[in-house]
């Protein structure tokens, strides 16, 4: 179906105020929805956080009109969980038609909200701004798809793709502009992931914004090297995946994992949908292990040498063979060039 230009206006609102719940929504996905009439916005609302009401019932909740037409990035719910299901309000409330950027893929929906909604006479669009609604909520997708956390690669890379000098030293590869976006990409995560070799040699704070709740930081420390002294520790709640550390003010998580893929869903049983790599060794595991989701690389124009720690998650013999990135974005950043695009397609297969 060819969806009209107002229509895809206000599908993009929906995604674009679905984004506030991002890290308070647990194994939830991100909903936005916009109520119109004649073309014109009547109400808003968005899933701010697990537990909360649900985007669609947030919006009606503004408005006592009805005839409406009702615009979701994805599938009302059908079922009692948390929160009564969407549709049952959508059809008392009368509304008239309902847009939706794609079917909910939980088996628990997956199309049943869909064919209630038909059944009870509402109009029904699906796809408007499809590809969209999936690359938001990709997170969401992997979850239901793989039962894991979504993992988004971050890696700082000069020209001749180096993340470290040949004596170690990366502060600064990239500028000042390119690090405070890559803060951003934090707080668009449910927790920080870092190795114990980025952990030992940055001794990182991994801050992110104060609007930020749920703090939550996860270190890889198999072998036992990170102190307790490190700053990730000062605060933000923390798990752990290696030994138990003692003397630490803020009692941490331990995860007994059995390999990387295990840790990812036992992380996503503690209701962390997303991670944010942010160790170069640790990184590289996880391409390897075809862990990886996303990768979001900084490139600056300084130039190495040879010498220098590459950025070389693992090697494939001839050129097909090679990972490819997908929806790739690209984009200046004061004299560097940020890159992002998708390792797995997860959200396509719907």
């Amino acid at each position: 179906m060819k969806f009209r230009k107002k229509d895809k206006e206000f599908m993009l609102e929906a995604i674009k105020i679905a984004k506030k719940g991002r890290g308070r929504t647990k194994t939830n996905p991100l909903v936005g929805c916009v109520l119109t009439k004649n073309d014109e916005i009547i109400a808003k609302g968005y899933h701010s956080s697990y537990g909360q009401k649900h985007a669609e019932i947030d919006a009606l909740d503004k408005t006592e009109e009805e005839g409406l037409t009702l615009y979701v990035n994805l599938e009302p719910c059908s079922h009692y969980g948390k929160t009564p299901p969407c549709v049952k309000q959508i059809i008392e409330r009368k509304v008239k038609t309902v847009f939706v950027g794609m079917k909910d893929p939980n088996k628990k929906v997956n199309g049943k909200g869909l064919r209630i909604l038909k059944q009870a006479g509402v109009k029904v669009y699906q796809g408007c701004l499809e590809n969209e609604s999936k690359l938001l909520n990709y997170s969401y997708l992997t979850g239901i798809k793989k039962n894991r956390a979504s993992v988004t690669i971050k890696v700082a890379l000069s020209l001749d793709g180096k993340i470290a000098a040949c004596d170690g030293t990366s502060q600064w590869i990239t500028s000042k502009e390119s690090r405070h976006d890559g803060k951003k990409l934090r707080n668009k995560n449910d927790a920080i992931l870092v190795g114990s070799g980025t952990a030992l040699k940055d001794n990182p704070v991994l801050n992110r914004s104060l609007r930020v709740k749920n703090w939550k930081k996860v270190l890889v420390d198999r072998k036992n090297k990170v102190a307790e002294s490190a700053k990730m520790f000062k605060d933000g709640k923390i798990y752990i995946w290696g030994k138990r550390k003692n003397g630490l003010d803020k009692k941490p998580k331990y995860l007994k994992a059995k390999n990387l893929k295990n840790l990812l869903e036992l992380l996503r049983k503690e209701g962390i949908q997303s991670v944010l790599c942010e160790g170069g060794m640790l990184s590289s595991e996880l391409i390897k292990e075809n862990l990886a989701d996303k990768i979001v690389a900084y490139i600056s124009p300084k130039l190495i040498g040879s010498q220098g720690l590459g950025f070389s998650p693992s090697e494939w013999k001839t050129l097909s063979d090679s990972k490819k990135l997908c929806d790739i974005n690209i984009k200046k950043i004061g004299k560097d060039v940020k890159i992002e695009g998708y390792l797995t397609d997860v959200y396509r297969d719907n």
